[in-house]
């Protein structure tokens, strides 16, 4: 999970040279970067800022203009984290508990590109009031990349072409090799197009005025990013958001979606339908995590959210994992534990239809407990092994829980009255007696709970969730969450912000090096 998404090194040709890696229109599809990547689409689709843009910043730091350093160190240092398990960075770091809570190394190139972007744009500046030895820089930088690609296109026409390029994309097992061969010619065709365009801009440069030469660049910077565009960013249209499925049917309130669909993506009906063209609409209309957000939908036991949210949901995930290979109704006891009152399986692929109406995904009712109820059995669990026991062990009632505490005899209870919000919630309950009030909601230090205005402990109970031990008789009930540091760093950010437009509004006077014409 931390070293997933390691960024190949020859990732970095990407700033030169747009689909480097081949395309990523149609899911990827033709992506020829694929096998160097593990077999999965690339974490960020494209790294291309624009050949200006790149040419521009590191035609900047070769000349070492004002504040090069900390641009070359981030753009080195977020390079060498995004490589991840790539050299033996990540694992240092994983194991001195300095990355323990990170995952996806390749998003470390945000660190890279985002001072080299702004970089640019201080090059750009520079460049237009005159600073010709970035121009030159730049000129021969974005005449390397046109040779580059000009190399690479006459090696394309070759019939030893296809078979180079698959075994140094290392694809000889995909079925797409041979079209991903041909399709690269266009990408550095493209290239080379490109570069010739930033070549053509910067002999320009001399020759024009600097406001009329600034209107054209940016105008070239568009057009190229624009081509780019549609690609790594598909659209669709308004709808897919606004208007709820008619094949999602309206839930009763107060229970939770289980996509059990989810947890068997790699299967073959599962394949079937994500290898359609249509497949945003299957994630849409099968009410996939986390478009089942988008309607209003709540949902459990999710197989990636649950697992990489909080320790006690993931521990809660691990144990599914082994209660799914022992058990034959483990979708029951875990959705009675989570508030699942639906479970999402497979519509045979034949009887789903196809386009935006498609409709992959059955919604079954699962008989499950309510978000607040009373425990009618108590066990004792403080481990992931403890949970998969207890759940296991026969007969299995529906309204047992585990506790981390010694357990005890409950008496039976109520809840007569429940008003929720996301992050509190208020009850009324009757006991007859000591009870266990079990609440499937993620327990978490920052939940606070009070009983008739006093407060109260509140006790893990089937591992991820928590609950309250209640004395008989009726009972006002008060949950709210509260993290002090939401607010001590939202405090910081605003003190951040302020400075920051402090310094945008204070006028500053720059001293520049001596620039040639």
């Amino acid at each position: 999970l931390v070293s997933t998404w390691s960024t190949p090194p020859v990732k970095a040709v990407e700033l030169f040279i747009a689909g480097a890696l081949g395309p990523v229109r149609d899911h990827a599809a033709f992506y020829w970067g694929t096998a160097i990547y593990g077999w999965l689409d690339p974490f960020f689709l494209s790294i291309y800022p624009g050949l200006l843009v790149a040419a521009l910043a590191i035609a900047a730091i070769v000349l070492r203009r004002t504040g090069w350093k900390l641009v070359a160190i981030a753009l080195i240092g977020g390079f060498v984290l995004a490589l991840g398990s790539r050299t033996p960075l990540l694992r240092l770091f994983y194991d001195l508990r300095l990355f323990s809570s990170f995952r996806y190394p390749e998003k470390f190139l945000i660190l890279a590109i985002v001072p080299l972007t702004a970089f640019a744009a201080y090059a750009f500046d520079r460049l237009v009031d005159g600073d010709g030895e970035i121009a030159r820089v730049a000129l021969v930088i974005a005449a390397i990349v046109s040779i580059v690609c000009a190399i690479l296109i006459a090696f394309a026409s070759r019939d030893s072409y296809a078979n180079a390029f698959i075994r140094f994309w290392e694809i000889y097992v995909h079925p797409l090799r041979y079209p991903m061969a041909q399709l690269s010619a266009r990408a550095w065709t493209l290239g080379l197009l490109r570069a010739l365009a930033v070549v053509a801009l910067l002999l320009m440069r001399m020759r024009m005025r600097a406001d009329a030469w600034a209107r054209v660049a940016l105008l070239l910077l568009v057009v190229d990013l624009g081509i780019e565009r549609p690609s790594l960013a598909e659209t669709v249209p308004s709808t897919f958001f606004r208007q709820r499925p008619a094949s999602v049917p309206p839930f009763p309130p107060g229970v939770r979606l289980f996509h059990q669909a989810d947890w068997y993506s790699g299967i073959p009906i599962a394949r079937s339908y994500f290898d359609r063209p249509e497949m945003y609409w299957v994630l849409r209309n099968g009410a996939y995590p986390h478009m089942n957000a988008v309607f209003g939908i709540p949902s459990a036991l999710n197989r990636d959210i649950d697992r990489t949210s909080l320790l006690p949901t993931a521990d809660l995930v691990a144990a599914m994992s082994d209660v799914r290979g022992l058990a034959r109704r483990w979708v029951e006891r875990l959705a009675a534990i989570s508030n699942v009152g639906y479970r999402a399986v497979f519509m045979p692929p034949e009887r789903a239809g196809r386009g935006v109406s498609i409709r992959p995904i059955v919604f079954v009712p699962v008989a499950g407990n309510p978000r607040f109820y009373f425990a009618g059995d108590i066990g004792r669990c403080v481990s992931r092994a403890d949970l998969v026991r207890f759940l296991l062990a026969p007969p299995w009632p529906r309204r047992a829980a585990c506790i981390a505490a010694t357990p005890f005899v409950p008496s039976g209870g109520e809840v007569l009255e429940v008003t929720e919000r996301s992050n509190a919630a208020r009850l009324r309950v009757r006991a007859s007696g000591e009870a266990l009030l079990v609440i499937s909601i993620t327990r978490h230090k920052y939940w606070h709970a009070s009983i008739d205005g006093a407060p109260a402990a509140l006790l893990p109970v089937n591992l991820a969730y928590q609950g309250l031990r209640v004395r008989a008789g009726d009972h006002a009930i008060e949950l709210w969450y509260d993290n002090p540091l939401i607010r001590w760093f939202g405090l910081l950010s605003a003190v951040a912000l302020l400075v920051t437009l402090a310094l945008a509004a204070k006028p500053t006077t720059e001293k520049r090096e001596p620039t040639t014409s």
